[in-house]
């Protein structure tokens, strides 16, 4: 009988032991899946923050100050956070590198601390973990894009400021037309300094199009010279079908140029020299034979061509930043650390 008694004292504290791990071990694995949840919760919130910052920054929504930025940041880390709390641990906002960098943390709603409390692992002497996130954005003019082959002078560009819909209709009266700079009597503007190739001192206004291989974009890149189609239709490829679907009422992606070489005219050969890259929102076109929307009222008539709408704003989050180009509405925004 003893013996036995001396057997189940020693299974009880075996048993006893092993509960005391098992709920250890239970507890650490609980506490440990909300320190996961917190952690993804604080990155997305990171994430979210820069992006939303260096958009701003990009496109001149907001200021670029350190008070907006910190402002921007903490709206975005408690709205990607379970409790709506989420703190600013550190920000570094540099306008030179056109980067910015949110270390997000863990904020206790129920008393403002930084320590996320255990739920179960105090049990076995954890008071809590200090959990933190870290994103880095940076923003600049792309060095490249995949855009229409129409091409606008940048005088043109300069001569509108950027707009969006309010309420989702386009402001009255900040509409423009922008006419074929071969016969149809558009200003010329002056030819940026360092960009002059033929030294005429010229910048056709209006637009042109540029020659492609096939299909109706092509991949053109700041800084080089692209060959000019020489016709006043779009160029081969742009179908009519193309330009209602595709071009007609929607957003699209152009290039800019600030000096153009050997442009006379319908059937001159020549090249544009890229500026940059916008955004441009039509409104309608005219470009003769069946290129023209509205069907019934394009923006100019007879043997004018011409395209209408609105410069404004688009993101995109890939592609090389250019650090030494303007932003002419197209912006490259993307997550660099």
């Amino acid at each position: 009988m003893r013996r036995l008694s001396r057997d189940s004292g020693m299974a009880a504290v075996f048993v006893a032991v092993s509960l005391i791990a098992i709920l250890g071990m239970f507890a650490l694995v609980l506490d440990m899946g909300r320190i996961y949840q917190e952690r993804r919760e604080l990155q997305s919130g990171a994430d979210a923050a820069v992006l939303a910052v260096a958009e701003d920054c990009g496109l001149d929504a907001r200021p670029c100050d350190d008070p907006t930025a910190a402002a921007t940041s903490l709206t975005y880390a408690g709205l990607n956070a379970t409790d709506e709390v989420a703190g600013l641990h550190d920000m570094d906002l540099d306008l030179g590198a056109q980067t910015i960098e949110v270390t997000t943390g863990t904020i206790e709603a129920s008393d403002g601390g930084t320590i996320l409390h255990p739920l179960a692992a105090r049990i076995i002497g954890f008071t809590g973990f200090e959990v933190v996130a870290t994103a880095k954005a940076a923003w600049g003019a792309p060095r490249s894009a995949v855009v229409l082959p129409l091409i606008i002078s940048d005088c043109e560009y300069l001569d509108y400021n950027i707009v969006h819909p309010e309420d989702g209709v386009w402001p009255a009266g900040a509409e423009a037309t922008i006419f074929f700079h071969a016969g149809n009597d558009t200003d010329d503007c002056n030819a940026q300094p360092g960009f002059d190739k033929d030294g005429d001192g010229r910048l056709p206004g209006g637009f042109g199009w540029l020659d492609t291989v096939s299909g109706c974009s092509l991949e053109a890149e700041i800084g080089y010279w692209v060959p000019g189609d020489p016709g006043a239709s779009p160029t081969t490829g742009c179908s009519a079908s193309f330009f209602r679907d595709n071009v007609y009422l929607h957003k699209v992606e152009i290039p800019y140029f600030d000096d153009a070489d050997g442009i006379q005219g319908v059937g001159g050969n020549g090249e544009y020299h890229i500026a940059g890259f916008g955004v441009l929102y039509v409104t309608g076109y005219n470009f003769g034979g069946q290129y023209k929307e509205p069907a019934g009222s394009p923006p100019c008539g007879g043997a004018l061509r011409c395209i209408s709408g609105y410069f404004t704003t688009g993101t995109d989050s890939d592609g090389e930043i250019d650090p030494d180009a303007d932003i002419r509405g197209l912006l490259i925004v993307k997550l660099i650390k």
